[in-house]
């Protein structure tokens, strides 16, 4: 048996690359997260650009994730 770690993001916004019915889910780990953007080099210069560009657009940000990423129905197999 091989299995995988993965994120709810990735499984909610590409649900067709799990539709294949000898796959199942296991197990759902709950904790909470952030999402956010990481810079290195020259790019750390635009940190700032990047904070003020969130939060003022936090609305529209969660609006496109939203949009984006279905609801995964988690059903639990009895014995």
């Amino acid at each position: 048996m091989s299995g995988a770690l993965i994120d709810t993001y990735v499984l909610g916004s590409r649900k067709d690359l799990f539709e294949n019915p000898s796959l199942r889910l296991m197990k759902i780990y709950d904790y909470s997260t952030a999402y956010g953007v990481v810079l290195g080099g020259e790019a750390r210069k635009l940190r700032q650009c990047f904070r003020k560009y969130v939060q003022s657009n936090k609305e529209k940000i969660f609006q496109t994730i939203q949009e984006q990423v279905e609801f995964v129905e988690v059903r639990k197999k009895y014995n």
